[in-house]
C-alpha cells in the first residue's frame, strides 16, 4: 500500500501491475490474517470481488510464476491459510453480486 492510497485505489493499482488488468472493486468480502511465529513475520490481506474491466491474457509480473483460474469445486487447491476461509462463504451470494 502506498501512502496516502484507500484501500481501493492499492487493489486496482497492484492488479493492474501484477496482471495488466483493470477492475472495479465491488464489495469487501473477507479478511485474513497469517501469522509465522518462527520468523515473526506476518501477513493480513483484504479480499473483494472484483469486476474485470478489460478481459484479456494475463500478463504476470516477476513476482509470480503461474495463475489458474479454479471452479467452486476445486477450492481446496488453494493455500491452507485461504481454504478454510473461503470454502465457507456464500459463493451463490457472492456471484449475484458480481
Amino acid at each position: 500500500m502506498e501512502f496516502g492510497e484507500t484501500i481501493e485505489e492499492t487493489l486496482i493499482r497492484e492488479i493492474k501491475e501484477e496482471t495488466g488488468l483493470y477492475i472495479e472493486p465491488l464489495n469487501l468480502i473477507d479478511t485474513w490474517n497469517y501469522l509465522n511465529n518462527e520468523n515473526n513475520h506476518q501477513i493480513a490481506g483484504i479480499i473483494y470481488s472484483c469486476k474485470i474491466k478489460n478481459f484479456q491474457d494475463i500478463s504476470l509480473s516477476d513476482e509470480h510464476d503461474y495463475y489458474e483460474w479454479l471452479s467452486q469445486e476445486d477450492l481446496h487447491k488453494m493455500n491452507k491459510w485461504f481454504y478454510p476461509k473461503i470454502k465457507n462463504w456464500n459463493w451463490n451470494k457472492l456471484i449475484l453480486q458480481g
